[in-house]
């Protein structure tokens, strides 16, 4: 992890006045061996790094912690009321060890904590969240206009799917355009109607239950523009919300896998947006693909695609290219670009 004398040394290298950006983060290396004396080292350290830092936070614009263990990472509520530049907190921690959030923390007049972007870790935001909720507690998210919550299990959320993100919405939604949930769980996903007033959205290994929540019940009044699921189950979804660019990433083969690559071809074909990513989909076959430039009789696929990208996906031949792309540009002519790993990129130059 990065030292208090190296933070030091990088501190004085910016001068008294001069924007700083703070990164404290793990080195892979330091990952194994004994985890509690890892967790306790880090403990130390990130305590060091803060006792550093508040000093310079009216300069500080990026602040980023990156440690092992989410007992290690500093608590949200040593960021309220401090005076600072900061438009970006990050705490990110690999795993979650702990089993219960402090109690809401009280302050004598208002707390406020006024970011444009939070990226923390899921005991830290439920911390958050019940400040909030405290009479006079911390301020609504006015500026907020990114928030990434990861690591947020069952036994520490204490609340459910439903009641979590309406106190979300309520105090941190106020002008949020990205929400992104990473290896978030709920005892109860039992969810009403709910207005999210964001314009992106990121699921990463999340339970399908959670998915299919969110995306069958969960209204989209500001028009969603991008959904974005990494490795999440998806055979529960029955619908989807209307969005114009699909992000699929860590999608393998049929039966490999709980979210097989038949639940994730099923949305392909139910999709109608725009612009189509695919990520890691090992499972990418050749009939799926050149099913892009198909049109079966009295069905379409993917009809409004103008852009395709596939990124580390499975490579077929020129001739597998050449025939998809022909078909592509006669059946679907207002297609715009077809790219992969930089190696193809296919811009019709004959307007049908």
């Amino acid at each position: 992890m990065t030292s208090t004398e190296e933070l030091k040394t990088f501190i004085s290298y910016s001068g008294r006045s001069q924007p700083l950006n703070m990164y404290v983060l793990q080195r892979n290396a330091m990952i194994s061996g004994d985890v509690d004396e890892l967790r306790f080292r880090q403990g130390q350290q990130v305590k060091g790094a803060m006792n550093i830092l508040v000093p310079h936070f009216s300069r500080t614009q990026v602040l980023r912690f990156h440690v092992y263990s989410s007992s290690s990472l500093p608590r949200i509520p040593y960021l309220y009321n401090i005076k600072h530049c900061l438009s970006a907190i990050e705490l990110r921690c690999d795993v979650n060890d702990r089993l219960d959030v402090h109690p809401p923390t009280r302050f004598p007049g208002r707390a406020y904590l006024r970011v444009r972007s939070l990226e923390i870790d899921g005991p830290n935001f439920m911390q958050l969240l019940f400040d909030s909720e405290l009479p006079g507690g911390v301020a609504p998210q006015s500026a907020l206009q990114k928030l990434s919550v990861s690591n947020l299990q069952p036994s520490l959320s204490r609340l459910s799917l439903s009641k979590t993100l309406r106190m979300t919405a309520d105090r941190l939604m106020l002008n949020l355009r990205y929400l992104k949930l990473e290896k978030v769980a709920f005892d109860s996903t039992t969810l009403g109607a709910l207005q999210l007033r964001i314009t992106q959205l990121e699921l990463i290994d999340i339970d399908g239950a959670v998915v299919a929540q969110l995306l069958n019940v969960a209204l989209f009044p500001n028009n969603l523009e991008s959904l974005h699921i990494f490795r999440c189950n998806l055979h529960l979804v029955r619908a989807f919300p209307p969005f114009d660019h699909l992000i699929l990433e860590q999608y393998h083969k049929k039966g490999s896998l709980p979210h097989g690559l038949n639940v994730v071809e099923d949305l392909i074909h139910r999709w109608q947006g725009s612009r189509l990513t695919l990520k890691g989909c090992a499972g990418l076959t050749q009939d799926i693909f050149e099913g892009f430039g198909d049109r079966p009789s009295g069905q379409t696929r993917c009809p409004n695609m103008l852009h395709l990208q596939l990124d580390l996906c499975p490579s077929f031949s020129r001739r597998v290219w050449d025939r998809m792309l022909k078909a592509r540009c006669v059946n679907y002519p207002r297609m715009q670009s077809v790219q992969t790993d930089g190696r193809y990129r296919y811009i019709p130059r004959v307007r049908v």
